[in-house]
């Protein structure tokens, strides 16, 4: 959130627009919703899968000072066009701006699309979840200016040199982690699609992704993170998470141990209950981070928890 709000105070002021996401993590969310709108931000939500509502909604205001999304949007998975959004941003003179937290650098690389600055909770695949941190990338015009004005002068977030030394220690193994990330996710994405009390699953490593010719252009990798839909509600949910021997349920992704959030009443609840049905946030919903435990033991888990 230091690395998000810094670039929002960087760049909007009393009169800016920004058009986000409906979908995106959830204090950026309560960021954009109930607190730029304090400082005279005009905040603008759209689906950014929809080009067509983008372009709209962009299209009624002369200027547009940025448009921000995440390249698979949390909670459920989608992935966005990249390089279409990013001839609607410079069309209207707007930042770019992408999380692209959930797809990694190996999975994505969103400034090769088009963007002006990226986004990544490096608390997350980065680092494994050892620490709390946040990384910004963009021209060096753009993060010196991030530097001097959202980070000096407005939000003080700036990470310690122990913490920007284990950083680095964690990308050594990034590529380690996240190709057995993926293929745990893969796999397990694949039993619960075929298990008779799933509804539907989200998972970019699955064919039946309902944008899998953008992920054939923009996704390197399948990310170890995504979205199963159980049949039933928020009742049948909590009855499964509780089940779980192996998996833990927590909020945050990209460790090696497996995590399981249920994204309605743990990481999106900052959304009202109209706005998670409006945007797709269903009650169903259980968001997977697949760790670095053997496949086996991890379906094995499923499998008994759903049980």
């Amino acid at each position: 959130m230091g690395a998000i709000a810094s670039v929002f105070w960087t760049f909007l002021s009393a009169g800016s627009v920004i058009v986000s996401s409906n979908r995106v993590y959830g204090c950026t969310y309560a960021l954009l919703a109930h607190q730029l709108t304090r400082f005279g931000i005009k905040v603008e939500f759209v689906d950014m899968t929809n080009l067509k509502e983008v372009k709209e909604t962009m299209d009624k205001y002369e200027k547009v000072d940025m448009l921000y999304t995440e390249s698979i949007q949390n909670p459920t998975n989608d992935v966005v066009d990249l390089e279409e959004l990013a001839k609607l941003a410079h069309a209207k003179k707007a930042k770019f701006v992408v999380d692209n937290t959930f797809a990694t650098p190996l999975g994505c690389n969103p400034l090769k699309f088009g963007a002006d600055i990226v986004l990544h909770s490096a608390t997350k695949y980065l680092i494994g979840g050892v620490f709390t941190a946040g990384c910004v990338m963009g021209s060096n015009q753009d993060i010196g200016m991030i530097k001097m004005v959202g980070i000096k002068d407005c939000t003080g977030a700036v990470l310690d040199a122990v913490l920007a030394f284990a950083m680095i220690q964690g990308l050594e193994t990034l590529h380690l982690r996240v190709k057995c990330m993926s293929d745990n996710a893969t796999k397990l994405a694949q039993f619960l699609e075929s298990h008779p009390m799933v509804e539907k699953v989200i998972a970019t490593g699955l064919p039946s992704h309902p944008q899998a010719e953008l992920i054939k252009k923009y996704i390197n990798i399948p990310n170890g993170l995504f979205s199963c839909y159980l049949k039933g509600g928020f009742k049948e949910c909590c009855a499964m998470m509780n089940k779980f021997k192996l998996a833990l349920r927590a909020v945050s992704l990209g460790k090696t141990h497996t995590l399981v959030n249920h994204p309605a009443s743990m990481t999106h609840s900052t959304y009202s209950k109209e706005e998670r049905e409006q945007y797709g946030i269903a009650d169903n919903m259980i968001r997977i981070s697949c760790g670095c435990e053997d496949i086996a033991d991890i379906i094995n888990d499923f499998k008994q928890a759903l049980e």
